[in-house]
């Protein structure tokens, strides 16, 4: 590939001009994610990207609309590298393997070696360039994906949430902690119990009637440890061979427990995890602001001052409207989601 020119706007007409070639004369269909309330355009040059980029989805996907609100184009590179920008990042994060430049209204985001992406904002359209798509393991697409997507969907009202969700017959509860509190293991046991997943850590929240909160699914994945999975071998099938930075494998849970996944469901708790030495599961008034401070840390992007604002005002508000508890996890998980079930009745 040919160096890049040396400015955004340039950078971007480029790409545009090569997707638009490039996809005229495939024959692959356009996707259209329904996400809340929002309609995606999702369009790839290749059939195995599309399939990449669609497989962690638990949004519902439907053929072309000419009603979306913002497209994602993507062109699959093939085995061919990504091509490397002209200037240095203006941030980095090592956890996620991302870099960030803005300009204007154009931000790049560059996952690893495998996704480079350019966001215009005045037309709500993100261009990318895909290595090697067949070769991904799942949390390099669960993280582009989700990355992508979700630069648009908080500036339409959608806030991240560093909590797992579960729901029953639309309502659900948050599942809110740091690693190691539980979180998984509680959202597992309840899911194999019938109850439904709505998210787990990237789970999206949007409000919905005045003093009500929703969580909006977008991804059916999940991080799990080796202890973790041990407890529920009907994962063992599904779990990737890879693990992630932190030593988890992943797991898509639609396909491990088909028909597990709703699409939204009203906050009607939060509850925060801790591990105890009792048999049976409870609950115990939590601080509110202790909690609070934990989502903060976990869950707001500071980079964008005014969309971190809203985010930060969304989150306090939702702490403050909503009834929030400490579960206080028993050794008999059975236990567990007959607790839950209770926090979801009407």
């Amino acid at each position: 590939m040919d160096p890049l020119p040396p400015h955004a706007a340039q950078i971007y007409d480029r790409l545009a001009a090569t997707f638009e070639q490039i996809y005229t004369s495939s024959s692959v269909e356009e996707a259209t994610l329904q996400i809340g309330d929002s309609l995606v355009r999702l369009r790839t040059t290749t059939q195995t990207l599309r399939r990449q980029m669609v497989r962690p989805l638990a949004c519902p996907i439907g053929g072309a609309s000419f009603a979306a609100d913002f497209t994602v184009d993507l062109v699959d590179l093939g085995e061919q590298l990504l091509p490397d920008l002209p200037w240095l990042p203006q941030h980095t994060s090592s956890e996620q393997e991302t870099s960030e430049y803005q300009e204007g209204p154009y931000l790049f985001t560059r996952h690893g070696d495998v996704l480079l992406t350019v966001l215009n904002q005045n037309e709500g359209r993100s261009l990318g360039w895909v290595h090697a798509p067949v070769h991904w393991p799942l949390r390099h697409y669960k993280q582009s994906i989700f990355i992508t997507l979700y630069q648009h969907l908080r500036r339409r009202g959608l806030h991240l949430i560093h909590a797992s969700a579960i729901g029953h017959a639309g309502r659900a509860v948050l599942i809110a902690g740091q690693s190691g509190a539980g979180k998984t293991t509680t959202m597992l046991t309840c899911v194999a119990a019938g109850l439904q997943f709505l998210g787990d850590d990237t789970t999206l929240l949007q409000r919905a009637q005045p003093g009500t909160v929703d969580v909006i699914a977008l991804l059916s994945t999940l991080d799990v440890t080796d202890k973790t999975a041990a407890w529920f071998p009907e994962l063992a099938p599904y779990l990737s061979p890879l693990r992630s930075h932190t030593g988890k494998r992943q797991v898509i849970l639609s396909e491990a427990y088909p028909n597990s996944v709703a699409l939204r469901g009203q906050v009607s708790a939060i509850l925060a995890p801790e591990i105890t030495d009792q048999a049976h599961t409870t609950l115990a008034p939590a601080n509110k602001a202790s909690l609070l401070s934990d989502l903060l840390f976990y869950s707001v992007d500071l980079q964008d001052v005014a969309l971190a604002r809203q985010h930060l005002e969304f989150l306090a508000q939702a702490v403050e409207q909503i009834p929030v508890y400490r579960l206080l996890l028993g050794s008999d998980r059975q236990q567990i989601p007959q607790v839950i079930a209770e926090i979801l009745q009407p």
